[in-house]
């Protein structure tokens, strides 16, 4: 017998009514997840929030990475690409609102296009901060909680 029907062999096993079928390896599976079994979107929404805590009252990276039960490596390769997601995720949402309006066949409504314009200026500002008047020293801050986003927000972070 070859080597490649044995191993076939090893693998395979007849059901009741003849077919082969995969018998379930031991081994952990190689790849990538699925993406509806990945927790990274999970992962970046804590990433933001922690991000946006301020040093003094937040726990460290580490200490993030055993509250989530993943490592500290993985965090921060997410850290590194958390302003593109953020980004990529704002124009989608923004595009996820047209396309409904689109395809209900009606003009996007005043509140619509309130959050089309919000989400559209949080993709192109660099780190998702605005400013309400050219940057100076007494400029009020507003941060993207502020802007009422809540609505269309992921699940995970508390939106419809």
């Amino acid at each position: 017998m070859s080597l490649r029907r044995r191993n076939a062999r090893n693998f395979m096993r007849r059901s009741n009514d003849g077919a082969p079928q995969a018998i379930d390896s031991k081994k952990p599976k190689r790849g990538r997840k699925p993406a509806d079994e990945s927790r990274a979107r999970i992962l970046r929404s804590r990433l933001v929030v922690w991000k946006q805590t301020p040093e003094s009252q937040g726990v460290s990276l580490r200490t993030l990475a055993v509250e989530l039960r993943t490592s500290h490596q993985l965090l921060a390769f997410y850290l590194r690409g958390l302003d593109e997601w953020q980004r990529k995720d704002y124009e989608r949402r923004a595009e996820d609102i047209r396309d409904r309006a689109v395809a209900e066949n009606r003009s996007m409504t005043p509140w619509e296009e309130s959050q089309v314009k919000a989400l559209e200026r949080a993709a192109a500002t660099p780190n998702n901060y605005f400013f309400s008047e050219p940057f100076s020293h007494t400029s009020r801050v507003v941060k993207l909680q502020d802007l009422h986003l809540n609505s269309v927000a992921a699940p995970e972070l508390g939106g419809a």
